[in-house]
């Protein structure tokens, strides 16, 4: 019975270990009702916010273990243009390549034990978003931000 509940223990231990190392990334959205391009729904907008939030956390689990990333995210402007559709009841979102790339605005920092080892601001977009190679599959519909995302986060975050 001693040897099963040590084992239990450890397990236990192991988990909260795992869970502390990766906490996520930090991540504020200032005034989203603001924003250039969100949804007007507040459950949508909300949808639309917490898939961004995940995908920086998911960034942020690429992080050397005690590193935390920062993220406030000011102004979004999601690839296309919305159109209404009165057939379907919902507004669409229409690709066309041209001068309808998305942007981003945030402020970031990388901090580990206090200390901030990388901060900055910048303004993210892809002008050229449909034109290379996209990850993300034709049904994620940020599949765009997410690949503009991506590439911050490998040019700044990541670079040594």
């Amino acid at each position: 019975m001693n040897t099963a509940f040590r084992h239990v223990a450890l397990a236990a231990m192991c988990v909260l270990a795992a869970g502390s190392a990766f906490a996520g990334a930090n991540v504020t959205f200032v005034q989203p009702e603001k924003f250039s391009d969100v949804p007007f729904s507040s459950s949508e907008r909300d949808r639309l916010l917490n898939d961004l939030h995940q995908h920086f956390d998911k960034l942020a689990a690429t992080l050397p273990p005690g590193q935390q990333l920062n993220v406030e995210v000011t102004d979004i402007d999601l690839a296309g243009q919305v159109k209404p559709n009165r057939f379907r009841g919902r507004d669409i979102r229409v690709m066309n390549g041209g001068a309808d790339w998305p942007h981003m605005t945030l402020s970031y920092s990388v901090t580990q034990d206090g200390k901030v080892l990388k901060s900055g601001q910048d303004k993210l977009s892809d002008m050229a978003y449909q034109q290379h190679l996209n990850r993300y599959g034709s049904d994620d519909a940020l599949r765009y931000e997410k690949g503009m995302i991506d590439q911050w986060f490998r040019e700044r975050i990541a670079a040594r």
